[in-house]
């Protein structure tokens, strides 16, 4: 089903990331969208994204959200969100990141919404 507003769409977003769903993921970039893979270095394209995502969800990590701001404006949606990442290494040892991500959402033609840019680390 398609999101209808930007808050649905990273529901969607987080409910694939902890399947590991790399397509369902994928699906929910604009063909041209950004991601930003580590600070300093993007990502563009679907190819590119669905490479980072192969990469990324390797470890099985599981994504939470602490907080979540969303700000709209026209066709485009700002969203904010504090969010914590678990990973379990193949020692069994667990390890934990938190990060503030800034991603930017926009409505679709159908009413969809999908990121045209990723910024996890919510830095240039």
């Amino acid at each position: 089903m398609a999101a209808r507003t930007a808050q649905q769409a990273f529901a969607q977003f987080a409910k694939r990331f902890n399947a590991g769903d790399v397509e369902g993921l994928v699906a929910l970039y604009e063909p041209k969208a950004a991601l930003v893979v580590e600070p300093g270095k993007v990502v563009t394209g679907t190819a590119a994204i669905r490479r980072a995502m192969r990469a990324c969800l390797a470890s099985k990590p599981r994504l939470s959200v602490r907080s979540a701001t969303y700000l709209r404006g026209g066709d485009t949606a700002l969203s904010i969100i504090a969010w914590t990442i678990q990973t379990t290494g193949p020692d069994g040892k667990v390890t934990e990141a938190a990060g503030k991500s800034a991603d930017v959402w926009r409505r679709q033609p159908d009413g969809s919404w999908l990121l045209t840019i990723d910024n996890a680390f919510g830095t240039a």
